[in-house]
């Protein structure tokens, strides 16, 4: 792995510690994407979301409903990408998926059958598969970048010292490079054991750039893959993040790390990384509470609040933004729908605090309970 001179440095410990932070603050329009629901399409439990020209793309991992849905961008169904089975084009349970936006190719990991799918964007059509040939770990995450295909690793049965992350050949299934030390970057944890591995969402982040990201659990790193090099692009500064040393003793004296880790105040689990021009965005956990970080990449400075007030979609009331869990060249993707969404929409129709002036206002308020999952865009803020 090659060696960064340059790295962004995100200090949680010097941020500036504020109340609150408005949405439109980084953001300056708000758009309401409701997806539509019917007989082919029921949304369970989703696990991920991308948005590619004209198509939001959307994986729901329940087993009665499990595939991944394409939308378009007000919302409307398009098709789905193969079904649950064992035969040609099936798969027994999709936990990523991945973009190769060139050829217009969209590959599904299906880890329950050990393969990767490909189906044509456009039409729907199956392609062909590629049978991952290593069963010694799981790969939960996967990631197409510049003609290669990148896979998290995760020992369902020994410790994890060996690496995170690995490059497959797509003709062979073989792996062909692997990279970060676990015990170097992820504090040697096998969370797959404890049911860490397999995150709401994936370990590749900004997924639609040509140099994404990647970040695994417990790691202090965000790593930069690119064309030509995979190198540490920033790393998190925070003097209450937990120490290998105290994982250990965690785990040791009890099963129930989630319930310990908060006990005892420590910080853990980056997620929802986002980047855009010269900022930088993410969320961890301390305590119980999610803390929303945001990093400008020219000045080096970080605000950061428990609070990420949506002001942009509410005029009262002003609820918190979930957390995004997508982004496009222009804006960023919140979904409403992962839980609680029926009382989520009794809120909604109860209190009315949604601005009329937004688009699919009405909509939004005549929506019934057992609906498909909201999604809201939010378009940067450009001078």
């Amino acid at each position: 792995m090659g060696e960064n001179q340059n790295l962004y440095v995100i200090d949680v410990d010097k941020a500036e510690q504020e109340e609150k932070i408005l949405l439109s603050d980084i953001c300056s329009n708000a758009k309401i994407i409701i997806l539509e629901t019917n007989d082919d399409v029921l949304i369970g439990h989703v696990g991920g979301v991308q948005a590619y020209k004209d198509y939001i793309f959307v994986l729901d991992e329940q087993n009665s409903s499990a595939g991944l849905y394409a939308f378009n961008r007000d919302g409307k169904f398009i098709r789905r990408y193969g079904s649950r089975g064992i035969g040609p084009g099936e798969y027994l349970s999709i936990k990523d998926f991945t973009i190769d936006a060139e050829n217009e190719i969209i590959y599904l990991l299906d880890d329950g059958g050990h393969q990767i799918l490909r189906y044509d964007i456009n039409t729907g059509r199956y392609i062909n598969k590629i049978e991952i040939k290593d069963k010694v770990f799981n790969c939960f995450h996967l990631q197409y970048n510049n003609e290669k295909l990148y896979t998290s690793i995760s020992y369902w049965h020994t410790k994890n010292d060996g690496c995170l992350l690995q490059e497959i050949d797509p003709s062979t299934g073989r792996q062909t490079q692997c990279w970060l030390d676990a015990e170097r970057y992820n504090l040697g944890w096998d969370g797959s054991r404890w049911g860490l591995g397999r995150n709401e969402e994936s370990f590749f982040y900004v997924r639609h750039q040509e140099t994404c990201k990647y970040m695994d659990y417990f790691m202090d790193t965000i790593i930069a893959i690119g064309k030509n090099q995979i190198e540490p692009y920033a790393v998190i500064k925070d003097k209450d993040r937990i120490t290998a040393k105290n994982l250990a003793r965690i785990v040791e004296e009890t099963h129930d790390i989630f319930s310990e880790m908060r006990e005892r105040g420590y910080s853990f689990s980056n997620f929802g990384y986002m980047e855009w021009d010269d900022y930088i965005c993410f969320n961890y956990m301390k305590y119980s509470y999610s803390y929303f970080v945001l990093y400008n990449k020219k000045t080096g400075n970080s605000r950061t609040s428990q609070h990420l007030v949506n002001d942009l979609v509410f005029d009262r009331y002003f609820p918190l933004v979930d957390r995004f869990v997508c982004s496009d060249e222009n804006g960023l993707y919140e979904i409403r729908g992962m839980r609680f969404l029926d009382s989520y929409i009794k809120w909604i129709k109860e209190y009315d605090p949604v601005k009329k002036s937004l688009d699919k206002y009405e909509e939004l308020m005549n929506l019934p309970e057992d609906t498909n999952p909201i999604l809201f865009y939010y378009e940067f803020k450009r001078e």
